[in-house]
């Protein structure tokens, strides 16, 4: 019985954090600060500038499609160019990506750390 509660919690702390991210579509800011600490720490895969200017990086959801990945940027899907993957993983062991805010189209991704199931 222990074992069953245990894995049922452990469930919905990993689920949590996605629902949050797949309601807030990856919004510029959105829950930037619980992980600002980490979010310093990443570098752009051979540039090596910072993935991070203030608030760009935020928690989001991503999807398989057709062979591409996408994530949620500011409630849009967007392609995510191969050269912006880490190969990391996140504290909360979810999907985060870090883009700046702003109309362009398509939206520019510095960096995406992807989550566990994509």
């Amino acid at each position: 019985m222990l074992q069953v509660v245990v894995a049922l919690l452990t469930i919905a702390l990993l689920t949590e954090p996605r629902a949050l991210a797949q309601e807030h579509g990856g919004m510029h800011g959105h829950e930037h600060d619980k992980l600002h600490y980490w979010y310093k720490t990443l570098r752009q895969p051979g540039t090596g500038y910072a993935c991070c200017d203030n608030k760009d990086c935020r928690p989001t959801t991503a999807r398989l499609r057709g062979g591409t990945i996408e994530v949620l940027v500011d409630g849009e899907w967007t392609s995510v160019p191969h050269n912006t993957i880490l190969n990391r993983t996140s504290p909360d062991l979810n999907t985060h990506v870090c883009a700046p805010k702003g109309p362009w189209s398509p939206k520019p991704i510095f960096c995406v750390i992807l989550g566990f199931g994509v």
